[in-house]
């Protein structure tokens, strides 16, 4: 069965969020420039700019053998061996954790992901991976051990 190690707010936080974000900038910058014939409407256009990182998250599943990845339009599939580890944020800049991925062509691949929301709340508090950021870990390790 697999596993949610994602919060199942990473639809709202990637997709809806931003949508609705972007289009209030660009009906502002829209609105701006239609009604003072100026350019520097644009300027406004920066504050899409904090959208940026929250559609680069991603949704992860995980069960015994495999760590499933969603952008919401693709889908990848990885083995646990395969897993180099689990980073967490450094906040308030970066508030989301990351999977590291060896590729099949050698290269590591960044995952960002944003857990469960008690769990990242705890980990603020203690710095210790706790619930299913823990378990992820644990069966990781168990599945390099094996090898």
């Amino acid at each position: 069965m697999r596993i949610y190690l994602s919060s199942s707010l990473t639809f709202i936080y990637k997709i809806i969020i931003p949508t609705i974000w972007t289009l209030a900038i660009l009906t502002l910058v829209t609105l701006i420039i239609w009604t003072s014939n100026s350019w520097g409407g644009l300027l406004f256009l920066v504050g899409v700019l904090p959208m940026w990182p929250l559609t680069k998250i991603n949704e992860v599943k995980y069960d015994d053998k495999n760590v499933y990845i969603s952008n919401f339009r693709t889908h990848w599939t990885y083995e646990l061996v395969n897993i180099k580890s689990i980073n967490e944020g450094t906040m308030p800049f970066d508030p989301f954790f990351e999977l590291e991925i060896f590729e099949k062509n050698g290269h590591v691949r960044k995952v960002d992901f944003m857990p469960k929301v008690a769990e990242q709340i705890n980990y603020m508090f203690t710095d210790k991976l706790s619930g299913r950021l823990l378990d992820l870990k644990i069966k990781i390790r168990e599945a390099k051990m094996i090898i």
